[in-house]
């Protein structure tokens, strides 16, 4: 028995070189295969929509979005999109959306996200996502009892501005009208800068619950949901295919190494087997 010599880069070489068709044959099947399966696969359209939010509303806006009364909602619309349950359907409806941050912006502080909406008819992605738009901005608006609850304190923070407005311009005036000047300056600029503390206090108190009043602004689109007119999983074909390839030569380059290894293995180990074979007749 005399043992297999070991692997030497040249071997490597040269089995691979020798069982060339081996590769090319794995790389054809490999792509071949790779080109049926997208052959048969349906398009893609991909409906792209540009938004100004904080990552904080985005978050907010994605949650919304992906809420099962939304999904439910539009899919009632299109029955194309019903699958055998509820659930199902919502899964797959969830896989159509994408949030992403504006490549430009990837390495500052967000400022505008990418809302991307995949179907594979374009006229159908462009409207789920203005119904999905539709819906978000509806659901940010307050409910009615809500609504009567801001309205309130709106009216109240506004009772109170005109009062500390008045406040404030009593004391300017009664610091204007002093007969010796800086006489009483120092008393009146405690009080008076409080007020104008608490005055700026109640303006953004009162902006921010007009703002909640009325929910989140269509102007924050800055760029609408458009008809999709590309194929996107056409733009992937090559490289998809590249890979492919290139995954069917790796295997047929193992496959090549192995066949060597085993040729070498059994070369080996012919000649233990002729001489146990003659001993054995003797």
């Amino acid at each position: 028995m005399s043992e297999a010599r070991p692997f030497t880069i040249t071997d490597w070489v040269t089995a691979i070189i020798g069982r060339s068709w081996l590769i090319l044959g794995s790389v054809v099947l490999f792509a071949g295969a790779w080109a049926l399966v997208e052959s048969r696969s349906p398009p893609v359209y991909i409906n792209t929509t540009v938004l100004a939010l904080s990552a904080e509303q985005a978050a907010e806006a994605e949650s919304l979005m992906r809420a099962p009364v939304v999904l439910d909602s539009i899919a009632a619309k299109f029955p194309a999109l019903r699958n055998e349950t509820p659930e199902a359907t919502r899964r797959r409806m969830n896989r159509q959306i994408e949030w992403s941050i504006v490549l430009a912006q990837r390495k500052l502080k967000p400022t505008l996200f990418q809302f991307d909406v995949k179907d594979q008819d374009p006229g159908r992605a462009q409207q789920i996502a203005n119904n999905l738009i539709d819906q978000w901005l509806e659901l940010t608006k307050p409910k009615p009892i809500t609504q009567a609850r801001v309205e309130v304190e709106i009216s109240r923070l506004e009772k109170q501005l005109k009062e500390t407005s008045a406040l404030v311009e009593k004391f300017q005036g009664e610091a204007k009208t002093l007969l010796v000047p800086n006489s009483l300056q120092g008393e009146l600029a405690g009080p008076l800068f409080r007020l104008l503390t608490e005055r700026e206090q109640i303006v953004s108190r009162l902006t921010e619950r007009r703002g909640a009043l009325s929910g989140v602004s269509r102007e924050i689109v800055l760029s609408p949901p458009t008809l999709p007119v590309e194929n996107a999983a056409a733009l992937t074909y090559t490289r998809s295919l590249f890979v492919a390839g290139a995954i069917g030569a790796a295997i047929g380059v193992l496959l090549a190494l192995m066949l060597e290894w085993l040729g070498r293995s059994r070369a080996a180990f012919a000649p233990a087997s002729g001489g146990l074979g003659a001993r054995s007749g003797l």
